[in-house]
Formats: C-alpha cells, structure tokens, sequence
C-alpha cells in the first residue's frame, strides 16, 4: 500500500477501495478474445490474409469494448476518484468525474498527460506522494481509490 492509499484510508473511511482491471467473467473473456491476437504473434502470416486481418480487428475492438465496459462500471457513481494510472484519469477525465491524479514513481502520468488532460477541469494533479496527501486534506468528498 502506498502513502497515498494509506492517507486515503485514513482520511476517508467510507472510501471504496478498488484496483483498475477485468475481473471475472469479463477477464475470461477478455483471454478468450484475445487467443486471434496471440496465433497472430505465434504466426504471423494470420494477419496477411483477410478473414484474419478480419478475426484480428473483431478481436481488438471486443478487448477495447470489454475494458471501456469495466471502466465505465468501476467509475460509475464515483464523486471523486484517486489514482496513479494514466488509462484511469485518461478515462475519469472522458466520463467528467472529479479526480486526483497521483504521478507514478518513475513520470509515466506527467509525461503522457502533461499538456493535454492534466488541464482539464476535472482533474488535479500531484507530481508526489506529498502533495496528493496535502491536496487530499483539503477535500471534503469521498473518493475511489484505483491504484496498482
């Protein structure tokens, strides 16, 4: 557990608690759909023939749907969100729900998101562990935790 969690979890006891990523059936699925994909890799010329290049497309577009569904689902009713992954404030900044978005330990968040969603309305940035506890003090709401 991080400082961050640990501060949430501390600040806000009512907070839900939850980590990004298919669960159940959906994660099933997920590996399911995904078997076109790994034949491919194994055998590349699936992927010079169009019934596969076919297969492959359906087979990339059901994962997006499959992980877009989930995300949807785990932020659905969220007033305020905490996070250190760039595909959860990426998505949190896209559904408009309010978030803190922590930096990870080695810049990924700040690289990618720098100039373009960190700007956004919805979403707070913290370039440390310190400043997220210092940005959470100040916060009435309850927020979901989604980190790694």
């Amino acid at each position: 557990m991080g400082d961050v969690e640990s501060a949430c979890r501390i600040l806000f006891q009512d907070a839900q608690y939850v980590d990004w990523g298919l669960k159940g059936f959906a994660k099933l699925a997920w590996k399911t759909i995904r078997i076109p994909g790994r034949l491919a890799k194994k055998w590349p010329s699936i992927g010079r023939v169009a019934v596969g290049r076919k297969m492959l497309m359906f087979s990339y577009e059901a994962m997006a749907r499959l992980n877009l569904r989930a995300g949807r689902d785990l932020f659905d009713g969220a007033s305020f969100i905490v996070t250190d992954r760039l595909h959860a404030h990426v998505l949190a900044t896209l559904l408009r729900v309010p978030h803190l978005v922590v930096d990870n330990s080695y810049g990924k968040v700040s690289a990618v998101a720098g100039g373009t969603t960190l700007t956004a309305t919805v979403a707070e940035f913290a370039g440390t562990s310190e400043a997220a506890v210092r940005a959470l003090h100040e916060r009435p709401a309850f927020p979901m935790v989604s980190s790694q």
